[in-house]
């Protein structure tokens, strides 16, 4: 059996409620997600300081082959994103519904943000170096 990638599969409080059916999007497409709220819940439910809990998820993204944003993009997410992109690793938009099939890739001006500020960021600083 070939061995399959491994992806971080990114998203935000507001959407972990999908946390497993971003898990089994990502699987029907024939990788390994490790997404964060299945692994250490929301912020290890605050028994851990949250800094903690963030540098493990950096770490965890040093190790994958790929990041998958699903949903609205927040301010922790942003920061996923830019660790991403200093290591040079893939990085792939997704919606995030109610359903399995209704996830589906997202072209970068589909890509939805929690703030306006973050937005800005995002245009100015991560669009220029995605590469489409």
């Amino acid at each position: 059996m070939p061995s399959q990638r491994l992806v971080y599969t990114a998203l935000s409080r507001h959407a972990f409620y999908a946390k497993e059916l971003v898990c089994a999007h990502a699987f029907r497409q024939g990788v390994v997600p490790l997404n964060p709220f299945c692994m250490f819940g929301y912020f290890l439910y605050d028994l851990v300081d949250r800094d903690l809990v963030r540098a493990a998820n950096m770490r965890i993204i040093e190790t994958v082959d790929e990041i998958w944003q699903y949903g609205a993009v927040s301010d922790g997410c942003l920061a996923e994103i830019r660790q991403a992109l200093i290591l040079g690793k893939p990085l792939r938009f997704f919606s995030v519904g109610k359903t399995v099939e209704t996830i589906r890739e997202l072209s970068v001006d589909e890509i939805e943000f929690e703030a306006v500020s973050i937005r800005e960021i995002f245009t100015s600083e991560i669009q220029p170096k995605l590469v489409r």
